[in-house]
């Protein structure tokens, strides 16, 4: 197959994967996101900035889910900065981390409720997708999705704490309570969702291991050859 400007990112491939509603859809909303974002980001330069409070403290506190993550498995193997890029003619990714022959991705909760502390398998199969990806650019045969529970960082705290104590002060109930006790309660509240390092780190850092397996790689392939037809139509469509 010749060259094609539509490369697909390993983040995204999971939701490309995707398929509509009814038995014969093969292409749902999730999935022609994915190919009208890359149109659009071709043909016109147009770039959607997406960016959330879990996003945030994801990207802030990888660094430290990777130092966790190297604590617990042991060994001196270097946490590098710089990612390594990784491309073929399908796709491209950045895997947080490889080492002794094993791709690395670091997941870091927002909160208890999404770290998967009795979890025997991967629930996201995206995330499968997306380590599958990387074995493929790689050429790799092991890779591990690392779950990692750390505490929000202090600004996003504040920030979490000035929104709980303003619903609060709307109470009727809290009319009456002076401001800075209002604001002790938000604290507190948000510090026990939020604050994490008085559980040991063990139990902070949950691995699940992937094997590469060329049947799905095999389907990520044809799933882009397929979405590059769609591509072209979309692309001759504006």
């Amino acid at each position: 197959m010749k060259n094609h400007e539509f490369i697909v990112r390993a983040s995204s491939v999971g939701d490309l994967m995707t398929r509509g509603r009814t038995k014969d859809a093969d292409w749902g909303d999730t999935a022609l996101g994915v190919i009208r974002k890359a149109v659009l980001s071709n043909k016109y330069g147009i770039e959607e900035y997406v960016t959330s409070k879990h996003m945030e403290k994801g990207i802030l506190n990888e660094r430290e889910g990777l130092e966790m993550y190297r604590t617990i498995v042991g060994g001196d193997f270097a946490i590098d900065d710089t990612k390594q890029r990784l491309m073929n003619n399908y796709c491209s990714g950045e895997p947080d981390l490889i080492h002794d022959g094993i791709i690395v991705d670091i997941k870091n909760s927002w909160g208890v409720n999404s770290f998967p502390f009795w979890d025997e398998d991967i629930k996201n199969k995206s995330y499968i997708y997306q380590l599958q990806t990387y074995l493929w650019l790689s050429g790799l045969k092991s890779a591990r999705l690392v779950y990692t529970l750390t505490t929000t960082p202090e600004h996003i705290r504040q920030q979490e704490i000035q929104r709980l104590w303003f619903r609060l002060m709307d109470k009727p109930e809290n009319q009456l309570r002076e401001q800075y006790e209002v604001e002790l309660e938000a604290e507190e509240i948000i510090n026990k969702e939020m604050v994490f390092d008085h559980i040991p780190a063990r139990n902070r850092v949950k691995i699940f291991e992937v094997t590469r397996s060329e049947e799905m790689i095999e389907l990520i392939e044809d799933r882009i050859c397929n979405a590059r037809v769609k591509y072209d139509e979309l692309y001759s469509q504006i």
